[in-house]
C-alpha cells in the first residue's frame, strides 16, 4: 500500500461510515482503538499506521457485509 493511499484512507472511511450510517464508537470499539485517536485519523490530525489500517479496514468491511446481506424476507 502507498503512502498515498494511506493518507486518503480516513476520508474514504469517513464517507462510508456516513453512507453506511456507522458510528466512529462502533468502529473504534470493535476495531479496538482509541475513539479519540480514531477522530484524530479520520480529522487528518494523526496518520494511522498499516496495523492500524487494517484492522479498521477489517471492521468496516464486516460491518457492510453484515448490513448488505440482511434478509428482509423474515
Amino acid at each position: 500500500m502507498k503512502t498515498s493511499e494511506i493518507v486518503s484512507l480516513p476520508n474514504k472511511w469517513s464517507l462510508t461510515m456516513k453512507k453506511y450510517g456507522i458510528s466512529a464508537r462502533m468502529v473504534a470499539k470493535t476495531a479496538g482503538v482509541n475513539l479519540p485517536h480514531f477522530y484524530n485519523v479520520l480529522r487528518g490530525r494523526s496518520s494511522p499506521t498499516l496495523e492500524y489500517v487494517q484492522k479498521v479496514d477489517v471492521v468496516l468491511t464486516q460491518i457492510i457485509d453484515e448490513r448488505e446481506n440482511i434478509n428482509l424476507d423474515g
